[in-house]
């Protein structure tokens, strides 16, 4: 668990609400999904700002419309509700988000826009049609992402290097890349990758120890002939 003297409560309430609206992003439009994103400390005062807005602004619409459609607001507070305990008001680790903890908060949003598409084609045919065909184009761009993003999971390298494509200052990308490296056999990179580790957090153990082996284990390794 990082202390307040780490990361304050204000840093920690000011990414709870922009990573509340990243997770809604992703879910209509899932695009640089990483493995780990790394926490960036602060978030711009006016990035905060919007993102309290919007999401109050959404929570006072539901609200309004609670007595029409219930479903809207039951939705939006079981996201809200199932969100809140892994939202990073108690920072555990040095991730800002994780693509792991919207699995159960992410069902509220469904039940907000299937029961909402419901309520919209409701004795209306033609409407049934055109809910039809955008359901079809929604399940096969869902195909169509999903193998996309299947193409970064084939192994340890490959996931890592797309992580730090998509992501800024990512510490954990880099000592993880060198580790994939590593076992490669690819000694300089894997050592570069650990160094680029360090220069962001200059305190993570795990990439100095990794560095250390692996650069022990260059100095001792035999000689080759040209």
């Amino acid at each position: 668990m990082t202390t307040a003297e780490d990361l304050p409560l204000g840093a920690r309430s000011g990414n709870a609400l922009i990573s509340c609206c990243r997770y809604l992003g992703n879910l209509f439009y899932p695009r640089d999904l990483a493995v780990f994103y790394p926490h960036p400390g602060h978030w711009p005062l006016a990035w905060v700002l919007l993102a309290g807005g919007l999401i109050l602004g959404v929570t006072m619409l539901v609200v309004m419309g609670r007595r029409r459609y219930p479903f809207l607001l039951a939705g939006w507070l079981w996201f809200l509700v199932t969100l809140a305990p892994v939202i990073g008001l108690v920072q555990v680790g040095g991730h800002s988000m994780a693509d792991r903890y919207t699995y159960l908060p992410l069902i509220g949003m469904l039940v907000l826009v299937v029961w909402g598409a419901h309520a919209l084609a409701k004795d209306r045919q033609h409407t049934w049609a055109t809910l039809f065909v955008a359901l079809s184009i929604a399940i096969f761009l869902c195909m169509a992402l999903t193998r996309q993003q299947l193409r970064h999971w084939t192994d340890s390298e490959a996931l890592f290097r797309h992580a730090l494509e998509v992501t800024k200052n990512n510490y954990i990308a880099h000592n993880n890349l060198g580790s994939a490296l590593d076992e490669q056999r690819q000694t300089d990179e894997a050592i570069r990758q650990f160094q680029e580790a360090l220069k962001l957090e200059p305190d993570y153990a795990d990439a100095r120890r990794q560095m250390n082996a692996v650069l022990a284990l260059k100095q001792t390794a035999p000689l080759t002939s040209p």
